[in-house]
């Protein structure tokens, strides 16, 4: 099971991104109560879609969480800080 435990806060740069403004937090009880904290002033892309099919799915939606909490997984990846199989899971 798992739940977005605080909502989403940020502000929309020039760019498109997302600047996070306040913790964002996602809770994963099947990973030992495990609580992935996105900081603030972290910045994500939402998710990438071709310029081609944002008239069928935009950028920002309900899948925006989801979106911030996979960029910053793979940041961490990058920083060899979490297994390439957990960026995958979100």
């Amino acid at each position: 099971m798992f739940s977005f435990t605080t909502p989403l806060k940020g502000e929309i740069l020039d760019n498109g991104n997302i600047k996070i403004t306040e913790e964002f937090d996602y809770y994963r009880e099947n990973n030992a109560d495990e609580i992935i904290k996105v900081p603030k002033g972290f910045e994500s892309d939402f998710a990438r879609v071709p310029f081609v099919f944002r008239i069928l799915v935009f950028p920002i939606g309900k899948h925006s969480k989801p979106a911030v909490i996979h960029d910053y997984l793979c940041e961490l990846y990058h920083q060899g800080k979490v297994s390439r199989a957990v960026c995958a899971y979100m």
